[in-house]
């Protein structure tokens, strides 16, 4: 099995593997009566939400104006699927929110943490890539906001040194991404083609093939 997560959700992927890894080792090893994974590819990761979070909303005005427009998003998926909204406890608070960092703080509370440090401690996979044993691909964009309106480049907020220290894990930093939007050509053209599909896909597809070859086999 790959498993793969795009931006919060490629943090809970790295989690996951960290803490199967520590507890139920055997989802890593051959076994006729269950899935085995085998690698997996993290696409626009936050490093570090502490650091970047913190620094999104107060270092530029564009941070602030891209933090608004990805609430405005969150909020049209809940405006869509509205026959869940009593199921969150808080969806009055939630549906108000304006910034990046008032929707977490409404969210941490629906998730059992005690503050925001604490959930952004615990999505952070700075803290956990020693711990993923299988082969895993991290690729964020070099336009990526979260980092380019935080640290203002990709590599002042990652450690890339203490990323790639797990001889597991591969690094890509392509030109083009933005937040998990990966585009080709102009900005401007950017929603108007496949290649955020395409191009972790074809990726994903080299690395599973890396490993089954590398494993022996292609069953």
């Amino acid at each position: 099995m790959f498993i793969t997560g795009y931006s919060a959700s490629s943090n809970i992927v790295a989690m996951t593997l960290a803490d199967l890894a520590s507890s139920h080792s055997h989802y890593f090893e051959k076994n006729s009566d269950r899935m085995e994974i085998i690698a997996a590819m993290l696409v626009a990761a936050n490093y570090d939400y502490v650091s970047s979070m913190n620094l999104l909303e107060k270092s530029s005005f564009m941070g602030n104006i891209y933090s608004r427009l990805f609430v405005i998003q969150f909020k049209e998926f809940n405006h869509a699927n509205e026959q869940m909204h009593n199921r969150i406890e808080n969806i009055d608070e939630v549906m108000e929110c304006q910034l990046i960092s008032e929707y977490d703080h409404a969210a941490y509370k629906l998730n059992g943490f005690d503050s925001m440090e604490s959930i952004y401690e615990r999505m952070s996979p700075k803290r956990i890539l020693s711990d993923i044993p299988v082969p895993m691909i991290t690729i964020i964009g070099k336009d990526d906001p979260l980092y380019l309106y935080g640290k203002g480049a990709v590599q002042d907020d990652i450690d890339l040194e203490h990323h790639t220290k797990n001889k597991n894990i591969l690094f890509i930093e392509p030109s083009h991404g933005n937040h998990f939007g990966f585009y080709g050509g102009s900005f401007f053209d950017m929603f108007s083609n496949d290649l955020c599909y395409r191009y972790p896909v074809q990726i994903a597809l080299v690395l599973v093939e890396s490993v089954l070859t590398i494993g022996g086999g292609t069953e």
